[in-house]
């Protein structure tokens, strides 16, 4: 049996649009063996409408792997998904699921690929490298591409053991597409300038501990204002979290879920803040405290 744990990410974390990404302490699960017969059993999120067949994300992801590096089809698995990510949430669910699906090829088949390997793969499959590099490799990671555009890479570190999370997860969910489909073709130089500000600042103050910095290190102009459309409630949610005493907060990926950075030592204080300021809002809102996640998707054994 080969277990394989997917952390959830939060994407662009404020300014850094399709380039940064954190890896948060929410797994999916997938728990596979080699069968006579194919079987796949979901359980948890999207559980009672989630294809099992061919078109399920995580078989597709496994037959793009043997398709493109073996050239053949993959072997017959019984497989088990247990998500424990929110799907259409801004939380990386689509990204883990593919991570998922390449790795257990790659145990599987026993190609051994790295880690680096296997990012260039997964993030072909999803489309855009962000949440795939957070649930590849763990910590912060900054996705990256050539001069050409064709070919991703990433870089990870790890921010200061004092940063927690608090997560605002809304019960209705949101397409990426949906969300991007609000933003601008073009953007003005000024805007531009701004991000690249906040995204420095952002980078800095996660490497050296400084979590006053967070607020204006989380502001952006390139997505938020106007994924406000959408969210008509954003802007009041980010602004909660900062008086309830959060150092920053910001949309999570496309969204709709808000990411709120506090301490280890303030967290359970925000996290009470936040819910009592919530209390009596029409905001349907699920708020929990995260850690983050520092190692990656892990694999397993036995």
């Amino acid at each position: 049996m080969i277990t394989i744990k997917a952390p959830a990410s939060s994407a662009n974390l404020g300014p850094g649009f399709d380039t940064l990404g954190l890896s948060l302490g929410i797994f999916n699960i997938l728990e596979a063996e080699k069968s006579d017969e194919s079987r796949l059993v979901i359980e948890g999120e999207g559980s009672r409408y989630l294809p099992v067949g061919d078109d399920n994300l995580v078989l597709r992801s496994i037959a793009i792997f043997y398709k493109e590096i073996l050239k053949s089809s993959p072997p017959k698995l019984d497989i088990k998904m247990v998500n424990n990510i929110p799907l259409s949430r801004g939380m990386g669910s689509s990204a883990a699921t593919i991570v998922s699906g390449v790795v257990l090829a790659n145990e599987i088949s026993g190609k051994g690929f790295s880690k680096d390997e296997l990012f260039v793969l997964a993030s072909k499959i999803e489309g855009h490298p962000d949440n795939v590099a957070a649930s590849i490799f763990g910590g912060m990671t900054i996705a990256y591409s050539d001069l050409s555009g064709d070919h991703h890479k990433a870089n990870s570190f790890q921010p200061q053991e004092e940063l927690q999370i608090v997560l605002l997860i809304p019960g209705a969910s949101l397409s990426t597409l949906e969300a991007r489909g609000t933003l601008p073709e073009k953007i003005g130089y000024q805007d531009a300038t701004f991000n690249l500000s906040r995204v420095a600042l952002l980078v800095k103050t996660l490497l050296s501990g400084d979590l006053n910095l967070l607020g204006p290190a989380l502001e952006d102009k390139l997505h938020q204002p106007y994924r406000t459309k959408l969210m008509p409630d954003l802007e009041k949610t980010i602004e909660i979290c900062k008086k309830a005493g959060a150092y920053g907060a910001a949309l999570s990926g496309a969204g709709p879920t808000v990411i709120a950075f506090t301490s280890l030592s303030q967290r359970e204080a925000v996290l009470a803040s936040i819910k009592d300021r919530l209390s009596g809002r029409d905001f349907d809102l699920t708020v929990i405290p995260c850690e983050v996640d520092r190692y990656g998707v892990r694999i397993e054994r036995s």
